[in-house]
């Protein structure tokens, strides 16, 4: 059975038709004025035996937008469509196509036609019957078009769209006869209305003609409007009438002046044209035809027409043109009245073609019906060898005659042929039903069974298979009768082997039972396993070969996922370096994996695999402990056995083995089987033993260590709490652990508003974390004191902890305060003595005391250069101690940066070009403005260049850059001297700091200048620090912070 049309199908031929019913209306042959024929609906129709219902309404309705378009209304839309409806319901008892759409018009269309016209649309009566006459022609005309396409064209319609059984003889002639006496009808219509629309034109065209050279005459001579109109009653109105007696109706005459500006003047009748809006049709000699727009009707608007000719005028009128209007609506209605009769003679000549083509067709086709039917059941008697009793038809038709003569000569020899075969058929078949039964009760049980079979011929091409094998390759039988299965069923992954074992077999005509990769219908692979044998009939010869397939890739997947569990599990062991061991109680076996007989470090040979021999590789001390837990775990109720156990290995000596293990029991309860694990333990009890020991020795350390120290949380929560810190805070360890830590400084403590973790969590933490602090700590008492404390970071378990060490530097502040006083007592001391030293040189220098000799002068020139290096180191002490104090002013001021940078390399110069030093500004300073007292910065940037320059080889650079840091600047003096170890580092800006005691000796200076450094950048709001490894040089910085100039800084850098 052929399957119907596919959806791309269905809508590819009903656009096609769609299209063809557009188009169809928009040709159109024109009967008369507005009346004529379209042609959509042929489509319409045809698509209804095509497609249905639904189809065949969507080309109505697609082929009809042409007429909501053209007619400007949607009535014809609503008729066609029910059209196409009514045929379709009418086609399932009447086949013919033209008579049910004859029916439609008679019962329905006509009355609608009648109702939308004149109800809705107002036309009058005669009208609207004039167009339902001709519509219901229209559409008989196109329902036997319809017919014949659909008989010419169905033997080139793909199988899924033929539209029901072949047409019958008789259906052709009645479309043929139809169709030539609607056309021959058609045709004589057509021409005799055009006969009198050529006349009606002659006489709208000789009545406008007359009335165009009457107005030139009478505008010649002068005359005035009103006297043109009166002479037109007079003169030209009689004889109007007598020229249009024909016409229904007198036509409305109009005559008027345009001028070249376009303002228009009427002087007779009214001038429609010239006021309505319209559009203009060109005809002959000049004549033009104007017609009203807007949605109405096209033979209303015809009638609503007007003729009108423009000539230009001479003379005095000359620049203006003539305008003569005749109403179109007399010559319609002369039409109208002509093509009605026109319109009722050729819908008449159809309906009698149709009657007497019905009749004709009735009587043509009678006799090749009557011999269809005899042939149809002649064929059956024939079969059958019975003797056919029938009377062939007769016919005055020679051809018929001698075809029913041939069919009787024919069905006589035919039964006697098949009698005489009877016989011999008879015998035939019951050894069939015999044979048939047989295979009948053989096909039931392989179609019972649930593996597939295949049955071949002795070509081994594919004779049956059986539903169980349509189940699992997804062919039908029909699919692949006739062909080898190697062909259907093999495919790239079929192993080559196996399948050259399979032919051979099947050569040597041999049985075989292989697993294979076969494939189904939609290519997909799956394992079979396929038992093949040959089959031999009741005389011993080869009659064919019979398989029984299985498909095992469930089977195949299951094995591979074993064997690579396996594997797993073997690889897993060996790695882990796990043995696996299994005891079976009744037996009192032992069974051992090889990696059971390394730990143990035996070979298979050196031990027996008995629960008996096993406890004596035990230690001795642990032998009973272990026996008794192994017999508790199978006399228990299932939980698994766990117990540690020392062993001795021959090669490794004692170790330690972890074993685990499950008993399997029956449905008594019974152990049948325990099955376990050994681990060697060893260097994990090793490794825990030395963590304890190192936590112990830690916990010592801690413990007696004289620093606070404190573990704490990412919250600041006090997780560890050391013995020093108990003493210092008076705090028992119990007391704070889980509290937190700014319990232990005072409130209001600066940096602590956020909480003590808050800056460490921040992004600046890398600058903060390992370095070392001063602020007030808190006891338990409530005194305050003085600490340093510096904060670092650890991981531990995936989890930051924060370690606190916290000193007591209350002793530290009070010998530096001692140390302060002393020094500014010295200092004091000593510059009144110096004062006077100094003074007493120089008098001698200058010879107050008498002239000295050259030795003198060198030596008062030296006591004099240590006199002034004593008083620049005391001033040194003084700045630093008034800094310390705080006692020490400084003129904070807005300072443009270039030139604190250029003024520091200047002034240092000469100090450089003694040391054969080089001082270069590397890259462009900015053109910004910092915030700090000149003299002091300068001074600040003195001591880094003096150092840098006295720590630099002879024909070396002292390089100073200028950063962009966020809200400052940073000055770098870098060298490539020796560096600063790094041991050194923390003390670098302490007082009196020296890398070596020999550098005072060697280049001079008290130690103090960083240390002064330091304390003029803190109290300007700066910063310094230092860079440096040793034998690479140094490169020391201080920050200032820039002042708020109004402009973008970072633009200020981004340009220098």
């Amino acid at each position: 059975m052929a399957s119907g049309p596919s959806v791309i199908q269905r809508v590819a031929g009903l656009l096609l038709l769609s299209g063809l019913a557009y188009a169809g209306n928009a040709v159109n042959v024109t009967l008369f004025g507005p009346i004529s024929f379209i042609f959509g609906s042929v489509f319409a129709l045809i698509a209804v035996r095509l497609f249905g219902l639904a189809g065949g309404c969507v080309v109505a309705l697609m082929g009809s937008c042409f007429t909501v378009y053209a007619w400007g209304h949607p009535y014809a839309l609503v008729v066609f469509t029910a059209e196409a409806a009514a045929v379709y319901a009418l086609s399932r008892r009447i086949s013919n196509i033209a008579m049910a759409d004859a029916l439609f018009w008679i019962f329905a269309g006509c009355p609608m036609v009648l109702v939308f016209y004149s109800g809705l649309m107002q036309m009058d009566g005669v009208s609207a019957g004039l167009v339902a006459l001709k519509q219901a022609t229209n559409g008989v005309f196109n329902a036997v078009v319809a017919g014949l396409l659909l008989i010419a064209v169905r033997r080139w319609l793909p199988e899924g769209f033929k539209p029901g059984p072949r047409a019958s003889f008789h259906s052709l002639v009645f479309y043929v006869l139809v169709l030539v006496a609607s056309v021959s009808a058609a045709g004589m219509t057509v021409l005799e209305s055009r006969r009198e629309y050529r006349q009606a034109m002659e006489h709208v065209e000789s009545l406008v003609s007359l009335l165009a050279g009457w107005s030139r005459q009478e505008l010649a001579e002068g005359r005035a409007p009103s006297e043109m109109e009166a002479a037109y009653e007079s003169d030209i109105a009689l004889f109007m009438a007598n020229m249009a007696h024909d016409l229904p109706r007198r036509p409305d005459i109009g005559i008027g002046l345009v001028g070249p500006d376009g303002e228009s003047e009427v002087l007779i009748g009214s001038m429609v044209s010239l006021s309505r809006p319209g559009e203009m049709t060109p005809h002959d000699d000049g004549l033009m035809l104007w017609n009203p727009t807007g949605d109405m009707p096209a033979m209303v608007r015809a009638r609503q027409g007007r003729y009108f000719l423009r000539a230009p005028l001479e003379g005095d009128a000359a620049g203006r043109d003539l305008i003569v209007e005749l109403s179109a609506d007399s010559m319609m209605a002369h039409l109208e009245s002509g093509g009605r009769w026109n319109m009722v003679v050729l819908a008449l000549a159809i309906g009698l073609a149709m009657i007497v083509a019905k009749v004709l067709s009735e009587w043509l086709g009678a006799p090749i019906r009557r011999l269809a039917r005899i042939s149809d059941g002649l064929s059956r008697s024939i079969m059958s060898g019975d003797d056919p009793d029938v009377m062939f038809p007769t016919s005055n038709v020679a051809e018929y005659e001698t075809l029913s003569g041939s069919l009787r000569d024919m069905s006589a020899k035919l039964g006697e042929s098949f009698r005489s075969q009877k016989a011999v058929q008879k015998t035939l078949e019951e050894r069939v039903q015999d044979r048939t039964r047989e295979l009948d009760r053989m096909s039931q049980v392989a179609r019972q069974t649930t593996n597939s079979v295949l049955i071949t011929d002795v070509d081994a091409r594919i004779e049956w298979i059986n539903d169980a094998f349509t189940e699992m390759s997804g062919y039908t039988l029909d699919e692949v009768v006739g062909q080898r299965p190697g062909r259907v069923f093999l495919g790239p992954d079929s192993d080559p082997e196996v399948v050259a074992q399979m032919r051979d077999a099947l050569s040597r005509i041999e049985g075989f039972d292989v697993e294979v990769v076969c494939y189904g219908k939609v290519r997909r692979p799956y394992w079979a396993e396929v038992h093949c044998n040959p089959i031999w009939d009741s005389s011993g010869r080869h009659a064919g070969f019979i398989a029984i397939m299985t498909d095992i890739t469930d089977r195949r997947k299951t094995s591979q996922m074993l064997r690579e569990s396996l594997e797993r599990v073997r690889l897993a062991t060996e790695v882990a370096q796990i043995g696996i061991w299994a005891y079976d109680p009744q037996a009192g076996k032992v069974e051992w994996s090889n990696e059971n007989f390394r730990l143990y470090g035996l070979s298979p040979r050196a031990f027996n695999q008995t629960m008996d021999a096993w406890p004596d590789l035990v230690h001795p001390e642990d032998r009973a402990r272990v026996t008794k837990e192994v017999q508790a775990a199978l006399d228990g109720d299932g939980e698994p056995f766990a117990s540690e156990f020392r062993i001795y290995n021959p090669e490794k000596g004692a170790r330690v083995f972890r074993s685990v293990a499950r008993v399997s029991r029956d449905e008594q309860g019974r152990a049948v089987r325990m099955i376990g694990v050994n681990l060697d333990v060893t260097e994990d009890r090793r490794a825990a033993e030395a963590l304890r020991n190192a936590a112990k020795r830690n916990a010592a350390v801690l413990d007696n260590v004289a620093d606070s120290i404190i573990t704490l949380d990412r919250k600041g929560a006090i997780q560890s709490f050391n013995r020093a810190s108990e003493s210092m805070f008076g705090y028992p360890a119990e007391d704070v652990i889980g509290r937190d830590v700014k319990a232990l400084f005072p409130e209001g403590t600066t940096g602590l508003e956020g909480g003590f973790m808050a800056e460490y969590l921040s992004p600046k933490a890398s600058e903060l974390l390992g370095q070392v602090r001063e602020t007030v700590a808190l006891r338990r008492n409530g005194e305050a004191f003085p600490v340093s404390f510096a904060v670092s970071e650890v991981e531990t378990r995936g989890e930051k902890v924060f370690i606190a060490i916290i000193r007591d530097i209350t002793e530290k502040r009070r010998v530096a305060r001692m140390q302060a006083e002393f020094i500014a007592t010295v200092s004091h001391e000593l510059r009144t003595p110096l004062t006077s030293i100094s003074g007493t040189l120089s008098l001698v220098r200058n010879g107050v005391f008498g002239k000295l000799d050259e030795k003198g002068d060198k030596i008062v020139e030296a006591a004099m250069a240590n006199s002034k290096r004593l008083g620049g180191l005391i001033d040194e002490i003084l700045d630093l101690e008034r800094l310390t104090a705080g006692k020490l002013t400084l003129e904070v001021a807005p300072s443009p940066l270039d030139t604190l940078v250029r003024h520091s390399v200047d002034i240092n110069q000469g100090y450089a070009e003694r040391f054969g030093v080089r001082l270069a500004i590397a890259g462009t300073v900015p053109e910004v403005q910092v915030s700090v007292d000149h003299d002091r910065a300068a001074q600040i940037l003195t001591n880094y260049i003096s150092n840098a320059v006295k720590f630099s080889a002879e024909g070396q650079t002292v390089t100073i850059t200028v950063e962009n840091i966020p809200g400052a600047v940073r000055i770098v003096v870098s060298d490539r001297g020796r560096g600063i170890p790094e041991k050194f580092h923390g003390a670098i800006f302490e007082k009196f700091s020296q890398t070596d005691a020999s550098d005072t000796r060697k280049s001079g200076g008290s130690g103090l200048g960083l240390a002064i450094s330091k304390e003029l950048a803190n109290q300007m709001g700066g910063r310094v620090g230092f860079a440096s490894r040793e034998g690479e040089g140094a490169r020391f910085w201080v920050e200032f912070p820039l002042c708020e100039t109004g402009f973008d800084v970072t633009g200020a850098f981004e340009h220098a």
